[in-house]
């Protein structure tokens, strides 16, 4: 193992060779960057990797690092802006969490060309061995991808914010999907953790191995939602058009405006209780199913509508 650095003194970055065999140039950091962890301390070492822009121009990137003198543990923050043309976000990522949020226009600083696409910062953070994020942009699509060794402990978190409109592919293997106001269809799968979908728009597809899926305050016509073991709760603000929701172990709830809309109900559990309080027509256009081998199932109509 190599020699660590004195506290408090900068890592040696790239060279200007290494920037141009990424086809980079190195840039400053964006303003305000989400900072990594406590300041440095005794015991740490700060590093500033390079930041570039590709030679297509599609895309500019910086990063920020910091090693941990005690654990050997390092963390570092990757920073990316990607064309206004990219509308569909695609991330494969073996651990890590991922949170995902539509930006707001009206927000934007007025003749602001930042922001118009998608923004991602990433959190690295590897013992021993680094993982390696890896982006590319082809045509309307990015397509994000962590390689992390088996061996080592190493994960990546996201954090994501896509223009209005946009779509979003996300199957991780460890970790928790946090989805907030997106207006685009959207597919979240993982593995092991939480799904939680805030004010969805667009068709939703989430899903897990083991935990529990939410989806509050929903505006999508079509909906799945389903687990192996954990609870599925679904909060509708308008009459969906197909929703599925199903869990191998656990409770499933639906909630629904109250309207005159109908619905062909499939509503069935195993081992528990069966609550099923809307209005039903088994011919109806409108499809609900809610489905458990353990748990408890209610379809039932909003207390506010």
């Amino acid at each position: 193992m190599s020699d660590s650095l004195p506290p408090g003194s900068l890592a040696p970055g790239p060279t200007p060779s290494d920037a141009g065999a990424r086809g980079a140039v190195a840039v400053d950091l964006p303003p305000g960057l989400p900072p990594v962890g406590p300041p440095p301390r005794r015991g740490r070492v700060l590093a500033l990797a390079a930041g570039g822009v590709c030679a297509l121009g599609l895309t500019v990137f910086a990063g920020l690092g910091v090693i941990d003198g005690t654990t050997g543990r390092e963390h570092v923050v990757q920073h990316r802006e990607f064309a206004a043309s990219v509308t569909h976000v695609v991330v494969r990522a073996p651990s890590g969490d991922v949170h995902l949020h539509t930006r707001d226009p009206d927000m934007e600083p007025p003749g602001s060309a930042a922001g118009a696409g998608v923004s991602m910062v990433a959190r690295l953070s590897g013992l021993v061995d680094q993982p390696r994020l890896d982006t590319r942009v082809d045509g309307d699509t990015v397509r994000i991808a962590a390689d992390c060794h088996q061996v080592w402990d190493c994960s990546v978190d996201y954090d994501l914010t896509l223009p209005p409109g946009a779509s979003a592919d996300v199957r991780v293997s460890s970790g928790d999907l946090i989805a907030d106001d997106l207006t685009g269809d959207a597919v979240l799968a993982t593995s092991s953790g939480d799904v939680l979908v805030h004010r969805p728009g667009g068709r939703l597809d989430a899903s897990t191995g083991s935990g529990d899926i939410s989806v509050g305050d929903a505006r999508s016509r079509r909906l799945r939602a389903s687990t192996s073991s954990g609870d599925v709760r679904i909060h509708q603000l308008v009459p969906p058009d197909d929703l599925d929701a199903h869990t191998s172990s656990g409770d499933v709830r639906v909630t629904l405006p109250r309207g005159n809309e109908l619905y062909a109900t499939d509503a069935s559990t195993d081992s528990g209780r069966r609550e099923v309080e809307i209005r039903q027509d088994p011919a109806a256009s409108r499809r609900i199913r809610a489905t458990t081998s353990s748990g408890d199932v209610v379809i039932t109509y909003r207390d506010d509508s």
